[in-house]
């Protein structure tokens, strides 16, 4: 029994091969199955729908991950954390974050879909924490991407952190992300042309945000918080 419990042991961190093991000491050796591996069975039992697809989620491939994500992804961890479960939605959260600067293209892009859910469906519940973690990740990919695709919706997501940030008057963090793009549309680089248009897409979908009007009145206010975020959406600030 002793050697039965360490050899189901070694095989507790394979969620596919220890199902297996289960339901064969279940149907052939119910006696030898080990305390733990009785707990867990009952907090399955006890748990929502909302954690069981997310430990099912996070049993997947990374390309089942990716494309589960997309789809699932924003209402999942909206219920998630309406269940009081931060933690099984900051698991899923961080596997998104892997994504982002992943190898493979259409993961990267995946994971983009499934955080702008995230973003769409559940910001206002995720911790500050886990929201600045995602700024900050996505932020750092965005200066790494070289491929169109995926730097439009990188973009297009740091617009969107961007204006929820003017409207909650958090100008110092608005104007750290917008650095990224500014330096973008700026400087033209030749290995990716597109890059100066595509940036400045993104300043104009700030510019013509709904925090624009809040960022003119802490202008009017003589914030110079405000003037920095302005001047960092240059040109684009101007057109609107």
């Amino acid at each position: 029994r002793r050697m039965g419990h360490i050899l189901v042991g070694g095989f507790r961190h394979d969620p596919t091969l220890l199902a297996l093991i289960q339901k064969f000491l279940s149907d052939e050796a119910a006696e030898l199955i080990p305390a733990w591996m009785r707990g867990a069975e009952e907090r399955k039992a006890s748990e929502s729908p909302a954690v069981s697809r997310a430990n099912s989620i996070l049993a997947f491939e990374e390309d089942a991950q990716a494309q589960a994500l997309a789809k699932e992804g924003g209402g999942l961890v909206k219920e998630l954390m309406a269940a009081g479960r931060a933690d099984s939605a900051e698991e899923l959260v961080n596997v998104l974050l892997g994504f982002v600067r992943d190898r493979s293209t259409s993961r990267r892009l995946l994971a983009c879909e499934a955080l702008e859910g995230i973003r769409a469906s559940a910001a206002a519940a995720l911790p500050e924490t886990m929201v600045t973690a995602v700024e900050s990740r996505v932020r750092g990919a965005l200066q790494a991407e070289k491929e169109a695709p995926v730097y439009t919706k990188l973009s297009e997501l740091t617009a969107a952190f961007i204006d929820a940030r003017i409207r909650r008057e958090e100008l110092a963090r608005a104007a750290e992300l917008l650095e990224p793009l500014r330096k973008h549309y700026q400087v033209k680089e030749a290995g990716f042309p597109q890059r100066v248009e595509l940036a400045f897409h993104a300043l104009e979908r700030i510019a013509s945000g709904a925090g624009f009007s809040v960022l003119m009145d802490r202008v009017q206010a003589q914030d110079p918080a405000a003037y920095a975020v302005v001047e960092s959406l240059d040109a684009a600030a101007t057109r609107f």
